[in-house]
């Protein structure tokens, strides 16, 4: 299952055309990038696509002066350096091999949108996470869908292949010390209709959550109550 779902998500190429330009979700993220971490000067995307997100993030916050990304499809790279040239872009051959050799502690925030949805299983989660702690200076970010359910979600609840749900506030309280929920930084929740974003008849969309995380001082919470 892996193996059929990395040759699905490295081979999508209908999926470029829709990878350029601004689109909802990229508002929003950029809109709780500023709001929760205003100082941030460096990010990784992991499984950035064209590069769009970093492109309109940097365009935004001009004080980011490195923005990079990783994706494990060629094709969406190769539009990303045509259409954004200011954004560094790699391609990964499993999605998770560049991030072991990405240094700690090397980026100011470190987010996805929409990728860990499409990894088969919650192994493969949490060691992605767990990269993602270890190389975030100040922030964690995802934007990803959680349907109450822990595994494949298709074809209940989206018309797309090799798409699953997770538990991220337990994944989190797995990997993060301490291990209570009010410090995970559970922010906002964005209501997202990518059924209508994307022309399917069915999608993820109403489930979207936005989960903002400060590695460096502690969850929003934690900063209210203190």
């Amino acid at each position: 299952m892996i193996d059929e779902a990395l040759e699905y998500w490295s081979n999508e190429s209908r999926l470029s055309e829709y990878y350029l330009g601004r689109k909802m979700h990229t508002d929003i993220f950029i809109d709780a990038l500023k709001l929760d971490f205003p100082s941030v000067r460096s990010l990784l995307e992991f499984g950035c696509g064209t590069g769009r997100n970093l492109h309109f993030a940097k365009h935004d916050l001009p004080q980011i002066e490195s923005a990079n990304g990783i994706d494990i499809n060629a094709s969406l790279i190769e539009e990303g350096r045509k259409h954004y040239p200011d954004i560094k872009l790699l391609i990964s051959s499993d999605g998770l091999d560049l991030l072991d050799y990405t240094p700690s502690k090397s980026k100011d925030v470190v987010f996805t949108i929409s990728v860990l949805d499409h990894l088969p299983d919650r192994d493969l989660v949490l060691k992605a996470i767990t990269h993602f702690f270890r190389i975030a200076r100040l922030g964690v970010m995802l934007f990803e869908p959680n349907c109450g359910v822990v595994g494949p979600v298709y074809p209940e609840y989206t018309n797309v292949p090799f798409s699953y749900s997770w538990d991220y506030l337990r994944i989190f309280q797995e990997l993060w010390e301490g291990g209570s929920v009010r410090n995970i930084g559970l922010v906002r929740t964005a209501q997202w209709d990518i059924s209508t974003g994307v022309g399917q008849d069915k999608g993820l969309g109403k489930f979207y959550t936005l989960y903002s995380c400060d590695v460096k001082n502690g969850s929003r919470e934690d900063n209210k109550s203190g």
